[in-house]
């Protein structure tokens, strides 16, 4: 048993040590969506006396929740790779920018 318990203890030795790196990089990211939908939370009118001006609201606010949730849900899929290396090189999200720019530049030579 001695043998697996050092095997677990150096696997979160080692993968321990990217975790405050990759909490800092989510915690980055998620900033801003958070913010946004603080605000819209703050702006969210539900006073409408008549139904239909009610349903409307309510239908605004799904969709600005559900965009904000999959903004999340994007974020959170990202490789550990991806967010590690932006990080380390002092440039949060440099590999996903360079993603876009090639799928842009991809897109402009079709």
């Amino acid at each position: 048993y001695e043998g697996y318990a050092s095997i677990l203890h150096n696997l979160v030795s080692y993968y321990g040590q990217f975790s405050e790196p990759l909490r800092r990089a989510v915690a980055d990211k998620r900033a801003p969506v958070e913010a946004r939908l603080k605000e819209f939370a703050k702006l969210a009118q539900w006073s409408d006396r008549n139904y239909d001006a009610l349903r409307q609201s309510v239908e605004r606010s799904h969709a600005s929740l559900s965009r904000g949730v999959r903004l999340v849900q994007e974020l959170l899929e990202v490789p550990a790779a991806t967010l590690l290396l932006g990080t380390l090189n002092g440039q949060e999200g440099a590999a996903e920018d360079a993603a876009t720019d090639a799928t842009a530049d991809a897109a402009a030579d079709a």
